[in-house]
């Protein structure tokens, strides 16, 4: 007893540094306006391959052995290089959105993730949807089409997020990769890319950034491979301390930082069709939070009279 509870502390203390890190990416990036975000982009894959590797020779729990093993494994090489372009995608589309002031946009993304993984699991998986469920599909596509009525125009930002989410999660399912290696694979295949457009851009000129970048923006892309494989890390020690539907909770603080930030700290436009739109993505995140928090229990209980 008392070592489970000392399990769940673990996992807690974790799930809540790297879902607080995810949350305060828009401080991390909005200091970089004005800095092209493909370029940091590169910036991201060269430091996040870096940091990864000195991090993997930390870990008890996986090794360089592991990374060997996955190059060798065909289906984990097609995996993994699918779900490093759509990590390419997913970054690439959520600096856009800080560094253009859209973080309220890229905030509506993470929210409707869940949304669009149920939506993956229908199609791609043959899983069949609760009806509750489908009531939370059926809100989120009313929030999504609101914002399109009040904006005129689709919001990419939050779509790109919410399918490149859901859809990195869907590629990398019943697929067992360690996550430090397999992220590890995932930087290299990315790496190659990064280099390439680096050598491009030397050709052109140089990079954004170079002698009119200030200290502030020099330290952030310094580190900015490092604040994106720590969370992960983090967030895999939370996975094997706490129950799955407890993480599920943990998953609506970065979005809810997100959303904060931008209201009330970059002073975003939120309009009354922002308010419908949100309104009805918090219902939709419920509705499905506790339909999951139900079939958890389910599964507990009848697990517990086996």
């Amino acid at each position: 007893m008392q070592n489970n509870q000392a399990n769940n502390s673990v996992g807690v203390v974790f799930a809540l540094m790297a879902t607080l890190l995810w949350g305060s990416y828009p401080l991390w990036y909005s200091p970089l306006k004005g800095i092209d975000s493909v370029d940091v982009l590169a910036v991201r894959v060269v430091g996040s391959l870096l940091f990864v590797l000195i991090l993997l020779g930390m870990a008890k729990n996986a090794s360089f052995f592991d990374v060997k093993a996955l190059l060798k494994d065909k289906r984990a090489r097609l995996v993994l290089a699918c779900s490093a372009a759509i990590s390419g995608i997913w970054w690439l589309t959520y600096i856009i959105g800080v560094t253009n002031n859209m973080v309220l946009e890229a905030s509506l993304g993470y929210y409707i993730s869940p949304i669009f993984s149920v939506m993956f699991g229908f199609l791609v998986f043959k899983e069949r949807p609760s009806m509750v469920q489908w009531f939370a599909i059926i809100l989120t596509a009313a929030a999504i089409l609101n914002l399109i009525a009040g904006y005129g125009e689709t919001p990419w930002i939050a779509l790109i997020i919410g399918m490149c989410f859901s859809l990195y999660a869907a590629i990398r399912k019943g697929v067992a990769i360690k996550p430090l290696p397999g992220l590890t694979i995932e930087c290299i295949f990315l790496f190659p890319f990064a280099i390439g457009y680096f050598i491009f851009l030397a050709f052109q000129g140089g990079p954004s950034f170079g002698a009119e970048t200030i200290t502030t923006q020099w330290a952030v892309l310094a580190i900015v491979g490092l604040i994106s494989v720590l969370p992960l890390w983090w967030y895999t020690v939370a996975a094997q301390n706490l129950e799955m539907i407890t993480l599920a909770f943990f998953q609506l603080i970065p979005p809810t930082c997100n959303f904060i930030f931008a209201v009330f700290l970059f002073g975003e436009e939120f309009t009354e069709h922002h308010q419908v739109t949100f309104a009805l993505v918090f219902l939709a995140s419920l509705v499905y939070l506790l339909d999951q928090a139900k079939v958890f229990s389910r599964k507990t209980l009848a697990a517990g009279e086996q």
